[in-house]
Formats: C-alpha cells, sequence, structure tokens
C-alpha cells in the first residue's frame, strides 16, 4: 500500500521579508529537489519543528532554514523551492538558482522521487555542472518497489562518485543514514560531455 507524502503542517517563526544571513559560520546545506518529492519532510525531519519562514528578497517565494546538530555539529539547512532546473523559467528555479550561487554551501541535497529516476537525474545533470558538494536521496523507495522499479543505488553511487541515499520520509526510513553522511560531502567525479562546438565554446 502506498504511503501518504504529504507532510504535517510545522510550527513555524514567521519572518517574513528577512533574507537568510550570508554570513552564517555553521556550514550550510541546501535540499533541492524537484516539486513533490518529499523534500520539505525530510527538511522537517532533520530540523524538528521550530523554523523560519522568509520571503526570498525581491520576491513572493517563501524559502525555509532551520538548523540540525548532530555528531557534535551544527548545520544550517536551506529548503529551497521545488524545481525542475536551474535554468530559470520560474520565480521558484530563479531564487534555487540564486541561493545555490550566492549561499556558498558546504553540500546540497539532492532529494529524488526513486519512482521518477529520470526526471531527478535530469536536475542531478545540472547540479554537476554547478560543481557542488553533492548527497542524492533516493526517496519514496517504497512505492519504487511497489511499482517493480529496479534501481541499483549502489551502482549509481560509483557512477557519480557521491554518496545515494535510499529514504522513506514518511516512515522515517533512511534519515539516521542521512545524518552520518552529512561530514561525507563530495564533488561528484562524474563531468558530462557536450558536443564539441558547445566545448570550444566554453573553453575561452
Amino acid at each position: 500500500m502506498s504511503h501518504s507524502h504529504t507532510s504535517t503542517p510545522t510550527r513555524k517563526t514567521e519572518s517574513l521579508h528577512c533574507e537568510i544571513p550570508n554570513d552564517s559560520a555553521l556550514p550550510r546545506i541546501l535540499l533541492i529537489g524537484n516539486p513533490n518529492v518529499g523534500k520539505s519532510v525530510l527538511f522537517g525531519l532533520l530540523t524538528g519543528k521550530y523554523v523560519t519562514v522568509s520571503n526570498y528578497p525581491g520576491t513572493s517565494v517563501e524559502v525555509t532554514f532551520g538548523r540540525l546538530k548532530t555528531g557534535g555539529v551544527e548545520y544550517e539547512f536551506i529548503d529551497t523551492p521545488g524545481v525542475n532546473g536551474l535554468q530559470p523559467r520560474s520565480d521558484d528555479e530563479r531564487v534555487t538558482r540564486d541561493i545555490l550561487l550566492e549561499k556558498r554551501p558546504y553540500g546540497v541535497i539532492q532529494v529524488i522521487d526513486a519512482k521518477n529516476l529520470l526526471r531527478g537525474l535530469t536536475l542531478t545533470h545540472q547540479l554537476i555542472e554547478y560543481d557542488v558538494p553533492l548527497i542524492l536521496v533516493l526517496n519514496m523507495w517504497d512505492e519504487a518497489e511497489e511499482r517493480h522499479i529496479t534501481i541499483d543505488a549502489k551502482g549509481l553511487s560509483k557512477a557519480l562518485g557521491v554518496p545515494v541515499i535510499t529514504a522513506i520520509a514518511t516512515m522515517r526510513v533512511g534519515i539516521h543514514e542521512l545524518k552520518q553522511h552529512l561530514t561525507k560531502f563530495v564533488r561528484p567525479h562524474f563531468h558530462p560531455e557536450f558536443h564539441p562546438v558547445i566545448e570550444e565554446a566554453v573553453s575561452y
């Protein structure tokens, strides 16, 4: 039976028009993913009930941030708007891209709907272009299994050179493993190749 992935609203401290500080001394981790992949559920499990919601400067787009202390280290998490890509076609996509460029993340957790892997990996491809330390979370793993979708998570991790964690956020499956991997962010060793004309153009 499929599990519902609609998060229960958490208690939040509203702080509208308050910019996310750019000078935080804490390691900053961004959560990025397509819409409806359970990203905000995962964020709530990592940071607890008390988070701050802000309108990103100059927009009506809400960005949520909170903190987690684990293994003696405190991290700042930013839950970015769900996006289909990082070539902005909407305010949500522009805000997510700007946060990625401006906030100097210690690492990025990309949350992927395991039953829509190709869609998620399209966004992974773009994140690799940004050369950011990355962890992939294949969420809704139970729903993928129910659909008899087989994913070689270890093989994917080896191919990309980054940790890949399987999760069922609504059941807290994979959360402990993810916390243990917060010290293991690495930049992907996979680099996509483009048409020689494009490669030559960007080399200048």
